[in-house]
């Protein structure tokens, strides 16, 4: 019997019939050129998703202008040149028996003009998270931009593509018009309902002119603002009604939040402090009002919540998009009832969010074959000429990765890990709060390495002398990962008083001590420290020596951890600490050299990054002719260097 009836129902969407209820939603992928254009990046990352089953993929979001370009290296849709990449971009889809549509945007006055850029908006009110003043569009201009998304929406169907989607949600140009806080226009575009919703229902008028009636057209839009002062979801029933008046639109899609304030941004790209399917409340609504067909999106990271939404009538179809950057199979392994094969996406939103922020191309923590689909997607794990037997000293995120690989390739694979538990660094970050997930990522690599038929020896440490004289083994992998680091700088400390991240992921701090941490760290560990030692109701003070503590995070990640820290955590930025005893801490501003003491300081918890663990390694490196490292071992940078490391290895071993 089918556990997933629902999800893999099919739907007719318009007048076009859709293999399933599975939706990958648009997001940013940064695999463009400067031009806008796609690259074969790109064509391989999308087709990947319609191999791996997905009934409808949604390109973009697609900026019909430079102008309206949310960041660069994003996809514009503004000539001609960009038809044959739709045309490449469509046949790979439709090989797959799935659907392409392409979100058109706007962002309209949601930027930072950095650079002396025109911005644009149905009034100059500036945007929380935006640093720049928009200019107020005038009726003329407002035309020519209905005009622009007509022409790209022209652009796509002339490329084969199957449908538009209108970017109506998350702040953007036609949000904004729809926004009694971002719309204070006086003309027949501001004011009331019906005029602050003339441009979007202009728009669909419009572009239903040029698509005609055998290709779908969608809107995407906020449930709800959850901004004061914003679109509520009870306005957004309004809008809804109006729009279903119509008879032109195909599907509604919710999701919730915009990305114009910090908050809000963080409900709609949430990560593990979010709760799960967070806006079924608003598709509630909306489909208790609608005859259109509901998609709903955010927080929905199994395909247990898909059917369970779908099953129970929140909505018709499921748009999961993360889950799908970490595992463009979950529909096949779904059909082929493997659900424990399913790579889980773990909500940090390091890799793709983070990486997005940072203008770089989106990745994923743990799948290496995220935008690498031509390297590393489905079918590129090929059988070895030669059957070898590998030793792997490591069981972290890299050991466990080139075991599974290299198992998979037709080699008798044994790993030893000298703790009674694998996992590495994921496992110290799995034990601070909302990070439960990096436990995920090594049950995930163990059950796929077992079912490769790795042996895994847990409590089995691994000496230079066990390698050499283990003369049966072709190769050893050295994955011995990474250790804190406290700079020699600081000289003797009272050791008994100095902590690491490994030291307080395994201790239960008193409630009433006073922890200092010294964050010299780009990632979140500090930020991670600082959150479990509140819980354990220690007095934080963690300072930095950047301008602000955290730098180098993504937007989304600060926004969780300040929100939680800012009443309980004393930030200390551009400090740094000269010397600590007797419970006195000396520190230092780095821009005014004025110095200061903290008192009562009972504990300093050093977060200064790694240096490798790799003395295993270099006890052999001139001794073993086929001896390798991986992973932190080789560099420490994270979870994603590492587990690509070893996938690399294991492909050419």
């Amino acid at each position: 019997m089918n556990k997933f009836p629902s999800l893999l129902k099919p739907i007719i969407i318009g007048n076009i019939p859709v293999k399933n209820r599975m939706m990958i939603a648009a997001h940013s992928y940064g695999y463009v050129d400067d031009n806008g254009l796609p690259t074969e990046q790109l064509l391989d990352y999308v087709e990947e998703r319609a191999k791996g089953g997905a009934g409808v993929i949604v390109l973009g979001g697609t900026s019909i202008s430079f102008e309206g370009a949310l960041v660069e290296r994003i996809l514009i849709n503004s000539s001609s040149n960009i038809i044959p990449w739709y045309k490449k971009i469509s046949e790979r889809v439709h090989k797959h028996n799935a659907l392409i549509l392409d979100q058109l945007e706007h962002i309209g006055g949601q930027l930072d003009s950095y650079d002396g850029s025109r911005i644009v908006a149905p009034s100059p009110i500036p945007h929380e998270i935006c640093n720049s003043i928009p200019l107020e569009l005038n009726v003329d201009e407002i035309k020519k931009i209905i005009q622009a998304f007509g022409q790209a929406a022209h652009r796509d169907m002339v490329g084969g593509i199957d449908g538009i989607e209108l970017k109506c949600d998350q702040g953007f140009l036609i949000n904004q018009f729809l926004s009694p806080y971002y719309n204070r226009r006086t003309d027949e575009y501001g004011g009331s309902d019906k005029n602050r919703t003339r441009f979007l229902v202009e728009l669909i008028h419009h572009i239903r002119s040029i698509i005609g009636t055998q290709k779908i057209l969608g809107i995407r839009i906020s449930g709800d603002s959850l901004t004061p002062g914003d679109l509520s979801i009870e306005e957004m029933v309004t809008i809804i009604k109006d729009v279903q008046k119509l008879g032109s639109v195909d599907y509604i899609s919710i999701n919730g939040g915009t990305n114009s304030t910090y908050p809000a941004y963080l409900q709609g790209h949430g990560d593990s402090s979010i709760a799960a399917m967070n806006f079924l409340p608003f598709s509630k609504k909306i489909k208790e009002i609608t005859t259109i067909p509901v998609a709903i999106g955010s927080m929905i990271n199994s395909p247990l919540e898909a059917e369970y939404i779908l099953s129970s009538g929140y909505a018709d179809i499921v748009a999961m998009t993360r889950p799908h950057i970490a595992d463009p199979e979950i529909i096949n392994k779904v059909l082929e009832n493997r659900i424990d094969d399913i790579r889980p996406c773990i909500l940090c939103n390091q890799s793709c969010v983070g990486n997005h922020w940072k203008g770089a191309d989106i990745h994923c923590i743990h799948n290496p074959a995220a935008g690498r689909e031509k390297e590393l997607g489905i079918g590129t794990i090929l059988k070895s000429k030669k059957s070898k037997l590998i030793g792997v000293v490591g069981g972290g995120p890299a050991g466990l990765e080139f075991a599974r690989v290299a198992a998979l390739r037709g080699h008798q694979v044994i790993l030893f890990e000298k703790s009674r538990e694998l996992g590495g660094q994921a496992l110290i970050a799995s034990k601070f709060p909302y990070r439960q997930g990096f436990k995920d990522i090594i049950h995930y690599l163990e059950r796929q390495a077992l079912k490769a038929k790795v042996q895994i020896n847990k409590g089995a440490p691994v000496s230079s002398n066990d390698i050499l004289e283990a003369k049966e083994f072709d190769a050893w992998v050295i994955a011995t990962g990474a250790k804190s680091y406290i700079p020699p700088i600081y000289g003797e400390l009272e050791k008994e008083h100095i902590l690491n991240i490994e030291n307080v992921a395994d201790k239960n701090m008193h409630p009433s001590a006073h922890v200092l941490i010294v964050n010299v760290d780009w990632r979140q560990n500090g930020l991670a420290v600082a959150n479990k030692l509140i819980q354990d109701r220690c007095k934080v003070t963690i300072i930095s020596p950047s301008f602000f503590v955290g730098d180098g995070l993504d937007v989304v990640t600060l926004t969780s951890y300040y929100a939680r820290l800012e009443n309980y955590v004393h930030f200390l930025p551009s400090t740094v600490l000269d010397s600590y005893a007797d419970k006195t801490a000396h520190l230092r501003n780095v821009l005014s050299n004025r110095n200061f003491e903290l008192s009562d300081v009972d504990y300093v918890v050093f977060i200064h990054g790694k240096i490798p663990s790799n003395e295993l390694f270099i006890e052999l490196q001139d001794k073993h002719p086929n001896l390798y490292k991986i992973g932190d071992c080789h560099i420490p940078r994270g979870v994603p260097d590492a587990i690509l490391d070893a996938s690399r290895l294991a492909r050419k071993i």
